[in-house]
């Protein structure tokens, strides 16, 4: 007789496949293999992101910054107003948790920079910390000078 399997079990096993896939290095020039990596990944990041970050942390590839970029992206396309907030402000602290990490802070500040193009909710914490944070990490500075929107004109 088959009995369901728990939730902790279905989350082990939900660790374990994303952890293999997100720890091999994609090869110069591969865009399929990050691209059906995070098609894997995307119905289960739009119930719930939050699992995903230590998963996309814990390799400095270009196949989980390829995964963090559209993260940060789909968090930002929630359509339920308050699990967008709640989840978008738990991406930030991630973020300043990550800010040593270039290629993958890098990936996540692209991922916010385009969603904030379209969507303008911002986070409701505090980000003078994550950004002192991402500031102090030089390769990623210069992104600071994107994220300000430009003065608007009256003609």
């Amino acid at each position: 007789m088959d009995t369901p399997k728990s939730t902790a079990s279905k989350a082990i096993q939900f660790t374990g496949i994303f952890q293999g896939l997100l720890s091999r290095q994609s090869v110069d020039g591969d865009f399929y293999y990050p691209h059906i990596v995070w098609m894997a990944m995307e119905p289960l990041v739009a119930r719930d992101p939050q699992p995903f970050f230590p998963l996309l942390s814990a390799n400095d590839n270009s196949v989980s910054a390829y995964c963090l970029r559209r993260v940060m992206r789909r968090i930002c396309d929630l359509t339920d107003a308050g699990a967008r907030e709640k989840h978008l402000n738990a991406a930030m602290e991630f973020l300043g948790t990550i800010a040593s990490k270039t290629t993958l802070a890098d990936a996540a500040l692209d991922g916010l920079i385009e969603a904030f193009k379209s969507k303008g909710a911002p986070p409701t914490i505090k980000l003078e910390p994550i950004f002192a944070k991402l500031t102090a990490n030089p390769a990623l500075a210069d992104k600071r000078s994107t994220t300000r929107r430009p003065a608007s004109r009256t003609a």
